[in-house]
């Protein structure tokens, strides 16, 4: 087994976290170009998870639908055109082995974390995820990621370095 991984590690859902049903029907994206989908990430919700990463120093690794069609780099330029300058460090895997995309989501960021040997990690997602409850902020498509999701986003991953002995 690896070392256990000390950053902490957020994996962020990208539609119901980073934007709402609202925001996406109110935002049409300009796909002349790539990084045009980047109109659809809401600046205040990618403002409120640039908090939480800069008050934890933890990384992004994707587990959004998003990731299948794009890199970690594409992923992060999206991001960084709405004002995010933290790391993106990884995609969970596309493998799709479950009829339920929620399952599938769940085995994967839970095989992201015992592949990495994380410890300290939390999920943004807009799906009641089969996540340990403690590790799973469940966000609303009708309002995106809170600002009071947020403050607890951060008392969690706050917690979880001191049971683990990490510090920032």
């Amino acid at each position: 087994m690896t070392e256990p991984m000390i950053q902490p590690i957020i994996f962020l859902d990208i539609d119901g976290v980073l934007n709402s049903k609202s925001f996406r029907r109110g935002n049409s994206p300009d796909l002349s170009n790539k990084f045009g989908l980047s109109d659809l990430l809401n600046p205040e919700k990618v403002a409120l998870l640039q908090h939480i990463v800069l008050q934890t120093n933890a990384a992004v690794v994707v587990s959004s639908s998003w990731r299948v069609k794009y890199n970690e780099l594409d992923l992060w330029g999206f991001l960084r055109k709405k004002g995010f300058d933290g790391p993106v460090i990884g995609r969970t895997t596309s493998d799709e082995l479950a009829w339920d995309a929620k399952e599938n989501r769940s085995r994967q960021i839970l095989q992201w974390v015992h592949e990495n040997n994380v410890k300290v990690w939390i999920a943004l997602d807009d799906w009641q995820l089969n996540l340990p409850p403690k590790h799973l902020i469940c966000t609303s498509d009708e309002t995106g990621l809170t600002e009071q999701e947020s403050k607890i986003a951060i008392s969690i991953i706050k917690h979880m370095q001191q049971v683990n002995n990490f510090n920032k």
